[in-house]
């Protein structure tokens, strides 16, 4: 197994959080179960008592002002996942522990931890998933046009009876495309704006990857570029795809050798993205071995691309109804079906270590609300712009999570995600999307 390297540490410009919501964060991570059962008083006491133990093993911090200790979430995930693997910290154990309970939650009856059950084997259920979007217009001027952009779910192939139900500001003229609803009106002068949208959909993920597509010349050409956003088929990935893939012909055995090069060489943890070579990004990736989901699924991309292997990156939502988050997985092109592949195969598998598990995720997925299919359908919001230096925290907000993203500089939001779903019947104001 080979060695973890420690994680890249930044510098006070980064160290911005403050302890209260780092505490919500390790929380979330450690006990989303019980915070959604309502108890939060043992997993906030133990999510605290966690971030002093890291502090006196060596996690960096920063003081404002008043003395109170701020933090940088990047380095707080990274140490976590450090310490636990090498130190033998006991919370990585529990996060990983808590990540399966949550995966095998959408299988009926009690599946044993250790062997889990098929994720094909997942029945056809109903969801209701509710995103309020709170986006930060405060530099805008009364009266002039916004363009606000929501996320929606895509037809991968495993949804149906999908149903929309929005909540828009007066005004508003809306338009529909795969993938996100777009939202103009004019700025009513205030600081921020919410939009909301509630939707409803039957998921069933063992009809996902059952149709066949025929690939033409043009989209062949599509999902084998060399240069796709942060996809970058730089030199050191290919010398790598080579090195992987050498001696193989079967595509599957060769995309096989990639995902255990993700799980056995490569930590997911997160990233600054302004850390990355905006030339090679995956090149950093390489360099540190840690990345996120979405880098993670870039590189799984990027080396089945200069395999000659079709492949692309998507996002969406989990659907596990106490950690709804955004996530990022990849899909390769085998055998004439679009194959899914998932990189938090590694963190249920121990870091690589728990064999049943590893496979998990190998070419198929369980609930999840996909809203990207790069670079086709996206939905990136035109009308937010991220800051030079910025930080992401997840904590709990009544049934569901809040995902805010802030600029480090002058602590003020950017946007704002509210994620909750539910499982069950939709909402009787719903309509066909």
């Amino acid at each position: 197994m080979p060695v973890l390297r420690p994680p890249l540490l930044t510098d006070a410009r980064r160290r911005v959080a403050d302890e209260a919501s780092i505490v919500a964060l390790v929380a979330l991570y450690g006990w989303a179960i019980e915070l959604r059962r309502g108890e939060r008083e043992r997993p906030e006491r133990e999510a605290r008592e966690a971030l002093d133990r890291w502090v006196a093993l060596g996690l960096p911090f920063a003081r404002d002002a008043g003395g109170a200790r701020r933090f940088d979430p990047v380095e707080v995930i990274g140490f976590y996942k450090y310490t636990g693997r090498v130190l033998g910290d006991p919370f990585l154990a529990l996060a990983m522990a808590q990540s399966r309970a949550l995966v095998l939650g959408f299988h009926d009856g009690t599946p044993s931890a250790r062997s889990p059950p098929r994720v094909d084997t997942l029945g056809r259920t109903r969801f209701c998933v509710s995103l309020e979007r709170t986006f930060d217009i405060a530099r805008g001027t009364r009266g002039n046009p916004l363009l606000l952009r929501v996320p929606l779910p895509v037809d991968d192939g495993t949804l149906d009876g999908v149903t929309v139900d929005p909540t828009l500001p007066a005004d508003a003229k809306v338009e529909y495309s795969p993938g996100r609803l777009d939202v103009r009106l004019p700025h009513p002068g205030t600081a921020t704006i919410p939009i909301g949208v509630r939707v409803s959909f039957w998921s069933d993920p063992s009809r996902r990857g059952g149709e066949r597509v025929a690939l033409d010349a043009a989209e062949a050409s599509l999902y084998t570029r060399a240069s796709e956003g942060l996809v970058k088929v730089s030199d050191r990935v290919t010398a790598l795809a080579a090195r992987l893939a050498a001696g193989g012909h079967d595509p599957l055995a060769i995309i096989r050798r990639f995902v255990d090069y993700l799980i056995d060489d490569i930590t997911i943890g997160a990233v600054h993205y302004d850390r990355l070579d905006r030339g090679a990004p995956l090149d950093t990736v390489l360099e540190s071995g840690w990345c996120d989901c979405q880098m993670a699924s870039a590189l799984f991309v990027a080396l089945c691309r200069a395999s000659g292997i079709p492949a692309r990156l998507v996002s969406g939502y989990l659907l596990t109804p106490a950690t709804p988050a955004g996530h990022y997985w990849a899909e390769a092109w085998i055998d004439g079906a679009w194959r899914p592949f998932d990189s938090s195969a590694a963190d249920l598998a121990a870091g690589g270590r728990d064999a049943a598990w590893r496979d998990y995720y190998f070419g198929r997925l369980d609930h999840r609300m996909t809203t990207q299919i790069l670079p086709r359908v996206f939905n990136l919001a035109p009308s937010v712009r991220l800051p030079p230096l910025w930080h992401t925290l997840q904590g709990v907000d009544g049934d569901g999570i809040a995902q805010s993203t802030f600029d480090d500089a002058t602590g003020a939001l950017v946007f704002r995600d509210r994620i909750a779903v539910q499982r069950g019947e939709p909402s009787v104001n719903a309509t066909p999307l």
